[in-house]
């Protein structure tokens, strides 16, 4: 196994020894660009010395107490934070370790739901082709990655999917213009077909990751999408693990959008890749039969709102939102679109 090439063809991994900025540095001195964060990670860089800095306060103090025996100042602030950023369309927020674990969390808060409610019935998920949610079996389950899923099939959980939300590549015989319309249509039809009195929730990522490289839905397609989830008691689960936390020029991917998911999840920018968190959000609508019939979520891991873990996404929040990250990020982005909308009148002309 040491000698058996990486997933990309590497014989042997370069050994690391240290990250500054945008930089990686070998045991042997090379320099490396980190080009993807991490993969989409680092939000902040490498080794930022106010991130380290809020670390190491925390180890001195306390790396990490049972979250459902006890809280802490950072995970209080952290999740204050959130919401805030979220805009006030959350109640609650369950922590984890990872995009796959929030994913998993939402799932299992989703058939929850149905639970605390009577509805035992509604244990189906839909989901869209070409998507990636994650490596735990529950979010491989809802992910549609033939290679990836082979060899757990058998194991894994009946879901329906639908077509990938992309307008380079629409489904035949759909133009541009109807493309929302038509997916939503679609998305109708997989409920109907299914029995509404069946289906628990439909998750989509807002922007596709690493699963289609970088795909933005059409306009009008997250507002047509919701519509339809609440004609059938439908829950619409976002997953913006990749796309949230101020990577899309808003906090919330779904910003643009208008609109507020019933479950939402985040992960890798949330603490810039210094310590593994991930969140899965919860809105008042959801959570108030759950606390009603069960008194508490279901899900969550003995390093639920790790201390540390939250003293690190609390440091980077602080940073993105004191340095206005986020709000740049948006005005660089429009700025990249004017001139690619000029350049492209120039050629035309």
């Amino acid at each position: 196994m040491k000698n058996r090439p990486s997933g990309f063809g590497i014989e042997k991994l370069p050994q690391l020894v240290r990250g500054e900025g945008s930089c990686l540095f070998d045991a042997e001195g090379k320099r490396y660009l980190d080009g993807s964060g991490g993969p989409a990670v680092f939000c902040l860089g490498h080794a930022h010395p106010e991130v380290n800095a809020a670390l190491a306060h925390q180890f001195e103090q306390i790396a990490y107490a049972y979250r459902y025996l006890f809280t802490s100042s950072a995970l209080e602030k952290l999740t204050a934070t959130i919401l805030e950023a979220c805009g006030g369309g959350f109640k609650d927020i369950v922590y984890c370790g990872s995009g796959s674990e929030a994913v998993e969390g939402a799932l299992k808060i989703a058939l929850q739901f149905f639970a605390a409610r009577g509805q035992m019935e509604k244990r189906r998920f839909i989901a869209r082709r070409r998507s990636w949610h994650g490596n735990t079996l529950g979010a491989l389950s809802i992910s549609d990655f033939a290679q990836r899923r082979r060899a757990f099939e058998g194991s894994l959980l009946d879901v329906t999917f639908v077509s990938a939300a992309n307008s380079y590549r629409r489904p035949d015989g759909v133009s541009g213009e109807n493309l929302a319309a038509a997916l939503a249509a679609e998305l109708e039809q997989a409920i109907v077909n299914l029995g509404p009195h069946n289906v628990a929730a439909f998750i989509f990522e807002p922007i596709v990751g690493a699963a289609g490289g970088v795909v933005p839905a059409p306009a009008g397609y997250a507002q047509a999408i919701q519509s339809v989830c609440r004609r059938y008691e439908v829950l619409l689960i976002a997953d913006e693990v990749m796309c949230g936390s101020g990577r899309s020029g808003t906090w919330r991917a779904l910003e643009h959008d208008g609109i507020v998911p019933d479950i939402m999840c985040i992960a890798k920018g949330l603490a810039g890749g210094y310590i593994p968190l991930g969140a899965t959000l919860v809105t008042p609508q959801v959570a108030a039969p759950i606390s009603s019939e069960h008194g508490a979520y279901m899900t969550g891991h003995t390093f639920t709102g790790h201390t540390a873990a939250c003293a690190a996404g609390l440091a980077v929040q602080h940073i993105v939102r004191r340095d206005a990250l986020v709000e740049s990020q948006a005005i660089a982005s429009k700025n990249d679109d004017t001139s690619q909308i000029g350049q492209q009148n120039r050629q035309i002309g």
